[in-house]
């Protein structure tokens, strides 16, 4: 039990630093970057800021049920998010992170196996909304809004390996 909750803590420390400490300069980059109407600021955008705000203060709060009961701690998740932030890449996806850490062979692991089950189903909802927008290869590339935004986000510092122009 206390390995399963060592774990489940540090993939929380992963996921906020791959999901959401990543995504803050890149979604300020988006706002900049594109109407309020682009498909994709519209994908991204969504439902963010409140998230944070909220996630933020549960987290690093000193007395908060997640200070008092998680493995780190609010000072010590802080800790952990710095030191994992300079190793963090935006093209590095679940499978390759399954596959670096020697976990594809471990059918029974419930990270492996519900984690690819939900990679695919964002992977399938976010590739059908891309192509509803942009059938083309031709199209992604023509698309002013979306080329400033990757020049813009791959400049930024600490968002490591995003790319200058899809």
């Amino acid at each position: 039990m206390a390995l399963d909750s060592s774990e489940l803590n540090w993939r929380q420390v992963l996921h906020y630093v791959h999901t959401h400490v990543i995504f803050i300069p890149i979604q300020v980059e988006l706002v900049r970057s594109m109407a309020e109407t682009h498909p994709i600021y519209a994908l991204l955008n969504y439902g963010v800021l409140a998230i944070e705000f909220l996630g933020n203060k549960i987290l690093f709060s000193i007395g908060t049920n997640y200070d008092k009961v998680g493995v780190f701690g609010a000072t010590g998740f802080l800790r952990a998010i710095l030191d994992e932030l300079p190793r963090t890449s935006v093209i590095r996806d679940y499978p390759a992170e399954i596959e670096e850490r020697g976990l594809k062979h471990l059918p029974r692991s419930r990270y492996v196996k519900y984690g690819v089950k939900y990679y695919d189903i964002f992977k399938t909802f976010v590739t059908a909304y891309v192509h509803t927008y942009y059938p083309s290869k031709r199209s992604i590339q023509t698309d002013p809004e979306l080329q400033t935004w990757a020049s813009r986000c791959s400049a930024l510092q600490g968002i490591n390996d995003f790319p200058s122009s899809f």
